[in-house]
């Protein structure tokens, strides 16, 4: 589509939604247990969640460990990307309690994730250099998106989105108000909203 269509890959300033996974334990689980026996989850895990972020018209921006930095409206123009983005992070989550449940069939361990949503300006285009490039997006809202992924383990959330994220998906989500949290680097709070679910029709909550 990029060859297609066109874009500026050299950079430019783009209002994107970016998604940031992690996986919960992970490391006190690697204490524990053989390489082999880590590995196999991993490997069945990631292709599900690969796949989520595709499907909703998202692009993999980095595998950071077990965490997974996605990014939907770059490089290509997408007037919907934090709707895709929200859709995402409930679909990972939807993939993961599939893969629970039948790990837990076969009596292997069990993997819990937070995943959070934050919608700004960045920067997007090509970094690195001459011998190693990639394209991706740089800013204060992909900063924010990993402070943000951070909480979901002090407030016991699944999914968080900011204040951003939820203006520009307006009244099609259910949420849970948070509050304002001071994140490190910030000097401003960010809002944040546990999301619970898509909003159907007729639905007042």
């Amino acid at each position: 589509r990029v060859l297609r269509e066109g874009s500026d890959l050299e950079g430019e300033v783009r209002t994107v939604s970016v998604l940031m996974s992690d996986v919960r334990g992970f490391t006190t689980l690697s204490e524990r247990l053989p390489p082999a026996a880590i590995t196999a989850p991993i490997n069945e895990y990631f292709p599900a969640m690969v796949d989520a972020i595709l499907a909703h018209r998202g692009i993999i921006s980095d595998f950071i460990g077990d965490g997974i930095l996605a990014m939907f409206g770059a490089p290509l123009d997408d007037p919907d990307h934090a709707w895709h983005a929200v859709e995402t992070a409930l679909a990972m989550q939807a993939a993961l309690a599939r893969l629970n449940a039948r790990w837990q069939t076969e009596g292997r361990p069990t993997l819990a994730m937070g995943v959070a949503v934050n919608t700004g300006e960045v920067f997007a285009g090509n970094v690195g250099s001459a011998r190693k490039k990639k394209y991706a997006v740089i800013g204060d809202p992909v900063n924010t998106v990993s402070r943000m992924e951070g909480l979901n383990r002090e407030l016991g959330t699944a999914i968080l989105i900011s204040g951003a994220t939820l203006a520009a998906v307006k009244d099609r989500v259910v949420v849970h108000d948070r509050g304002a949290f001071t994140m490190k680097g910030k000097t401003q709070p960010v809002e944040l909203f546990e999301l619970v679910g898509i909003r159907e029709e007729g639905d007042s909550r």
